[in-house]
């Protein structure tokens, strides 16, 4: 008959290594958890908080300065400046501020994409403007015409303080018959 001292320690045993598996499965996501440019920086920064979460579940205590550094040095690569910038400061941050700042540059990186595909698609109406003008297929450039004003009333283009918004024309494109 087993006494309840030899039950309890093979249950100890048996957890207790389940348990120090855990921890380093845990780890292991940590260390291998990189951003990448293809997702928003925000959702890559809630999963590594879910990591975190589950590295302080499993008992483990990480200080909030080894948090800041860990997340500063997972960002993508194309945010190396934006890195090296908040690497240098001197006042130590909250995980909380990081993120803060985070959202702050994600949301001004994507009004930067905005503004630069408004420009080339305000660019190439100007081209295919001047282009339809000169020469005798019309339907074509209002075709075309037409779907930059389309796209470009999605996107709002900021130069210095004026907001410009083209809105498209009501144009019917049709086939040429001659086809």
């Amino acid at each position: 008959m087993v006494n309840a001292k030899a039950l309890w320690e093979s249950l100890e045993r048996k957890y207790k290594t389940e348990d120090a598996g855990s921890k380093k499965f845990v780890v292991g996501k940590f260390l291998d958890f990189k951003m990448v440019d293809s997702k928003t920086v925000i959702s890559q920064v809630q999963e590594f908080q879910l990591i975190l979460h589950d590295i302080h579940a499993e008992g483990m205590v990480l200080g909030e300065s080894f948090q800041v550094a860990a997340l500063i040095e997972k960002l993508p690569p194309t945010w190396k400046d934006f890195k090296n910038y908040l690497k240098h400061k001197r006042k130590e941050m909250k995980l909380e501020d990081l993120i803060v700042r985070l959202r702050i540059e994600e949301d001004n990186r994507q009004s930067e994409k905005k503004a630069d595909l408004g420009l080339i698609l305000l660019s190439l109406r100007s081209s295919i403007y001047i282009a339809r003008e000169n020469s005798e297929t019309s339907v074509e450039g209002e075709c075309l015409l037409l779907l930059l004003d389309l796209l470009l009333e999605r996107v709002h283009v900021q130069l210095a303080s004026n907001y410009f918004e083209i809105y498209p024309r009501h144009i019917r494109c049709h086939p040429r018959k001659d086809v």
